[in-house]
């Protein structure tokens, strides 16, 4: 299929079952989609494990680079003491 051809696709070109993800996304983003990861296996994260990795990296520059303390996090990002230095001490682990 050539450029010209794909600026005519419609949503009765694409297969049934991936007209919830043309819907959800746009034709030109599935198409896109499609270019980028077509025919191979992809694993997509939940937005939780998204939000999460963020989170982590939050908290990361709070330590590092604001000098917060493990108090001061608690209160600011409502996790437990142990769980903050899990994430600091991986985050030192990734910065070796």
């Amino acid at each position: 299929m050539g450029k010209k051809d794909i600026k005519t696709i419609t949503l009765g070109d694409i297969p049934e079952q991936y007209h919830y993800i043309v819907q959800e996304i746009g034709i030109e983003s599935f198409i896109k989609l499609c270019k980028v990861v077509g025919g191979g296996p992809i694993y997509v994260p939940k937005l939780e494990t998204t939000k999460r990795e963020l989170r982590n990296m939050q908290i990361i520059d709070s330590y590092f680079k604001e000098g917060l303390s493990f108090k001061e996090m608690q209160k600011k990002y409502g996790l437990t003491e142990s769980h903050l230095r899990r994430i600091v001490e991986k985050g030192f682990d990734r910065t070796k």
